[in-house]
């Protein structure tokens, strides 16, 4: 005689069991896979871009010229990261300006031509910074004497933005304002972009005001921005 054999059901706890370790498996496995290709940032290196801008006020009210310059450097690390699954991005991080000098040196204004020797006798002059375009707000780390504040900006009404305004008394042929002790620089920035292009860098604006003395006469100026981009690297 031949038997049979047959199979007995199994119980209904058993396979609800089956079922939910076959769900929970793939999951965690899927969930594994996704954090081991966090992407991470690679350096690409530390970097300085030196500026040097100038400005001249011509002021035949009072009978002088004055031409300010301002000069200095900003300090920057970039990395580089995936941003999705076709596109990169660069961050700038330690963004430090360093040095930021503003100097002004005094003419004779003859006839619209700044080209003799004359002096003032006294100087308010300052400088301010934020993003060069309008649409461009940076965070911005600015420590005393600066002040950070909403106020006027050339061509973009007010802003928020980053200024050292000073009063020089006395009658000298030029004045210099130092700020090699003050903290000063900008917060983390980040350029998305496709493969074989290239990042938008930060761009940052600055523009410098003035009012010179002359006796009991005083004449004032403010510049138009220029500005100073971080695209060397």
């Amino acid at each position: 005689m031949t038997r049979i054999a047959t199979a007995h059901p199994r119980p209904r706890w058993a396979v609800l069991l089956a079922v939910a370790v076959a769900v929970i498996f793939p999951l965690a496995t899927v969930s594994s896979a996704s954090a081991a290709t966090t992407p991470q940032a690679t350096k690409l290196g530390n970097f300085k871009v030196t500026y040097k801008d100038s400005w001249t006020f011509k002021s035949r009210d009072i009978g002088i010229c004055v031409t300010f310059t301002a000069s200095g450097n900003v300090t920057y690390t970039v990395s580089q990261s995936t941003a999705g699954r076709y596109q990169l991005e660069d961050i700038w991080t330690k963004q430090s300006l360093n040095n930021p000098t503003l100097k002004a040196v005094i003419h004779g204004y003859n006839g619209g031509r700044c080209n003799s020797a004359a002096k003032a006798t006294g100087m308010d002059m300052g400088q301010d910074w934020t993003g060069y375009a309008c649409s461009f707000n940076p965070s911005l780390s600015f420590s005393v004497p600066w002040a950070v504040s909403l106020g006027f900006w050339p061509s973009c009404q007010k802003r928020n933005r980053a200024e050292y305004h000073h009063h020089y008394p006395g009658t000298y042929s030029s004045y210099t304002q130092y700020n090699s002790g003050d903290p000063a620089g900008f917060g983390r920035y980040i350029s998305a972009f496709n493969p074989g292009l290239s990042p938008a860098p930060p761009c940052y604006g600055v523009y410098v005001s003035g009012t010179a003395y002359k006796k009991n006469k005083t004449d004032s100026y403010v510049s138009g921005s220029k500005q100073v981009c971080l695209s060397k690297y």
